[in-house]
């Protein structure tokens, strides 16, 4: 699946849970953050994030780190900086999982960067995984009865 026909399905569960009157499910933040995120769209990914910090869920430092380190093929060293200069020009909350998404993103570029790597994709230092989400997404978007768990 072409990564905007994901990002139109997402926004679309997305809008669905809101007309609803249910918080979407944390696994739509996070993927629509990695998606704008690789589609360079960095305040869109902060506006989301800023959006995620007020849901009653958290997202660790290291899910965070986890989700950009398996998918280092799809955004560079060179797009998290953008990602972390983008949140820090922006005003957004000091909540949770604000924080713990800044705190991955100094830690990925510091350690990428005294490697000497700045601008390689995460995948020359890090194997590349299929992405952990995508499988619950797709189960997700195609039976959105699973949008409880």
């Amino acid at each position: 699946m072409k990564a905007k026909n994901l990002f139109y399905l997402l926004e679309h569960a997305f809008d669905m849970s809101l007309e609803a009157g249910e918080i979407p499910h944390t696994l739509i933040f996070i993927e629509m953050v990695f998606q704008a995120t690789a589609q360079h769209d960095y305040k869109r990914a902060v506006t989301l994030v800023n959006a995620m910090a007020h849901a009653p869920f958290q997202v660790s430092e290291r899910q965070w780190t986890d989700l950009f380190e398996k998918n280092g093929d799809t955004i560079t060293q060179d797009g998290l900086e953008k990602l972390l200069d983008a949140l820090h020009n922006c005003d957004v909350g000091s909540e949770a999982t604000v924080l713990n998404l800044s705190r991955s993103l100094l830690r990925l570029c510091q350690s990428y960067r005294s490697r000497g790597l700045s601008s390689s994709p995460l995948s020359a230092v890090e194997p590349q995984k299929h992405h952990p989400w995508m499988v619950i997404m797709r189960k997700f978007m195609i039976c959105p009865q699973h949008s409880k768990y």
